[in-house]
């Protein structure tokens, strides 16, 4: 969908379905829909949504936090997978480095080839520890992340007297919730 205004009268602005133009052709027909429409129905779902919140408000929060904490968990532990492969593969580089230097000692392999050798690793383990920090910091910001029950209440409960869907309303708040 491709966002769009009147010509004529700028206050009318919609989105319109961009396959139906001269080089796609997977539309038939075009087809758009107002963002006035569009804000009303996404209103009428947040008022729906907070009615049932505010008149049934423990189940409401058992239903939302515990799909979101749930969906915290598994993002927590593919993230600490991946982090402790990561550490995994520094610690074997760092023995494969040892194995290596004991090999050139001891003659097993020529001087250029250790250089060659040790060079890739001492490489691989620099990205190893860009990648190291990343995930760490990434995991402390799911952490950060976190809403607490009370702070998602509090935050229901501003919404539930809205009265015009604005951007700001709609950016805010962007946290994974947990209990």
């Amino acid at each position: 969908m491709g966002y769009h205004f009147n010509q004529k009268n700028h206050d009318i602005e919609y989105f319109n379905c961009s396959n139906n133009n001269r080089s796609r052709k997977t539309c038939e027909t075009t087809h758009y829909v107002r963002v006035d429409f569009l804000e009303q129905a996404v209103l009428g779902e947040i008022r729906r949504l907070t009615r049932f919140a505010s008149q049934h408000e423990d189940e409401f929060v058992k239903i939302v936090m515990g799909h979101s904490q749930q969906t915290v968990i598994d993002k927590r532990q593919a993230k600490q997978k991946e982090l402790n492969a990561l550490i995994s593969r520094d610690k074997e580089l760092d023995n494969l480095f040892e194995r290596l230097y004991e090999d050139n000692i001891s003659g097993k392999i020529a001087d250029d080839r250790f250089m060659k050798m040790s060079h890739k690793y001492e490489k691989e383990q620099r990205e190893l520890a860009e990648l190291l920090k990343t995930a760490r910091d990434e995991l402390a910001k799911m952490g950060d992340k976190a809403m607490t029950t009370d702070t998602f209440i509090a935050t229901v409960r501003q919404y539930t007297r809205a009265r015009k869907l604005t951007t700001r309303a709609l950016q805010r708040n962007k946290l994974t919730i947990v209990s």
